[in-house]
């Protein structure tokens, strides 16, 4: 028989010894009472791009009634509430943000929620191919998921932020810029031409007009 000093998550363990060496341990998990933050901390990504996809994980708990999720006003709900597990788009502007959740049971709603922090910051990026190559190249920016057709339950959907390149330089191992495009009404996709170019490897540099973004190519004619 076992008394109740209070509430909190516990473990009973039974250990058999038998004879003839044979011994095994029986355990038993159980909650009494409300569930506390410890019980269910939230995993999920430190860091994300913005209109990108992330999902949150939490333990699953026996006795669980409801899994009350929250996150930030302008990121938008895909799936998941009220279970252990849900999926957002992270927002189109760049901070810290926190996703938490709190695990309610028959006792009550839960205690003071367990929370993941994550930065959403400004991410470009862009392929090159194909690569290796002998004479050419098509630069295509990597643009974040389409979510006008997500329906979120809490706020309307976002439309993409759309990434496009305004400056790009083909430079040599040693840094030395062997051909510079300028793009004053920025592009999304174009071909390069390395007509001339030994072969070698090679530092493609894209500006997105915020930040510079690097790729290697090979050319091997």
């Amino acid at each position: 028989q076992l008394s109740k000093i209070s509430n909190g998550s516990a473990t009973l363990s039974l250990a058999l010894n038998r004879t003839c060496g044979l011994n095994q341990t029986i355990t038993k998990n159980f909650t009494i009472g409300g569930y506390s933050s410890s019980d269910y901390p939230v995993s999920g990504p430190s860091s994300t791009c913005p209109n990108r996809y992330v999902t949150y994980r939490t333990n699953t708990l026996p006795g669980a009634t409801a899994y009350n999720w929250f996150y930030p006003g302008n990121w938008t709900y895909v799936d998941g509430q009220n279970t252990p597990s849900i999926t957002l788009i992270a927002g189109s502007l760049s901070g810290n943000y926190q996703v938490g959740v709190r695990v309610a049971n028959a006792c009550d709603a839960g205690g003071s929620p367990g929370v993941k922090f994550t930065s959403v910051n400004n991410c470009f990026a862009f392929t090159v191919s194909p690569n290796p190559t002998t004479e050419a190249a098509t630069i295509s920016v990597i643009q974040p998921p389409d979510t006008s057709n997500v329906t979120s339950k809490s706020i309307s959907s976002q439309k993409p932020l759309i990434s496009k390149i305004y400056k790009i330089e083909v430079e040599d191992s040693y840094g030395s810029i062997l051909k510079r495009y300028t793009y004053n009404d920025g592009i999304t996709t174009t071909q390069l031409n390395f007509n001339g170019l030994r072969n070698r490897i090679y530092l493609i540099k894209a500006y997105n007009g915020n930040i510079w973004e690097v790729r290697k190519i090979v050319i091997a004619k």
